[in-house]
């Protein structure tokens, strides 16, 4: 799919997703299985795109949620006892 179609496509439905979650941003993300990492393109208004890839694994929240199939709410990313007890077998590193 060209990126101005996907663009015409992306921006209404992450518009309807924040209204739906009451959020300011959102992101979504696709599996590239071959490479085993979690993937999103960022498109602007003005046509820049970005891309953002994370291992699937569990040294980061995104990869473990990718590894798991699980979805989890953490309020506070910086919180440790949260996230190990939402996400066990999680184990980032603290840089």
């Amino acid at each position: 799919m060209e990126n101005d179609k996907l663009q015409e496509f992306l921006f209404p439905f992450a518009d309807g997703l924040k209204l739906l979650f009451n959020c300011k941003q959102v992101s979504l993300f696709a599996i590239d299985r071959a490479k085993r990492e979690i993937y999103s393109k960022n498109f602007t208004p003005l046509g820049v795109v970005s891309e953002i890839r994370v291992p699937i694994s569990n040294k980061s929240i995104l990869g473990y949620v990718a590894a798991t199939g699980k979805s989890i709410n953490i309020k506070d990313s910086y919180n440790e006892e949260e996230i190990n007890r939402k996400c066990p077998g999680f184990s980032h590193d603290k840089t």
